[in-house]
């Protein structure tokens, strides 16, 4: 599955720990950009990321990153 989340900075998401981020779904359809509140354990997809889904990071200006992530939900915050 694919997710986008918005940061400040690249120096904002903290790599392989726990924290708390809101995603958005990026799968077609009626439920595309649903937003979630998870806590998930981000990483750099090569050399054994921490889970199978692919997140992208999007400054506040709406631009998006070149380079995405491997992410892995631990917990649904509701």
């Amino acid at each position: 599955m694919e997710y986008d989340t918005f940061v400040e900075n690249l120096g904002a998401l903290p790599l392989w720990q726990e924290t708390e981020l809101y995603i958005r779904e990026m799968a077609p359809g009626q439920r595309k950009y649903s937003r979630r509140r998870v806590i998930a354990v981000v990483s750099d997809p090569g050399g054994g990321g921490v889970g199978d889904d692919v997140l992208w990071l999007r400054f506040y200006s709406g631009r998006r990153h070149p380079k995405s992530l491997a992410m892995k939900v631990t917990q649904e915050l509701g």
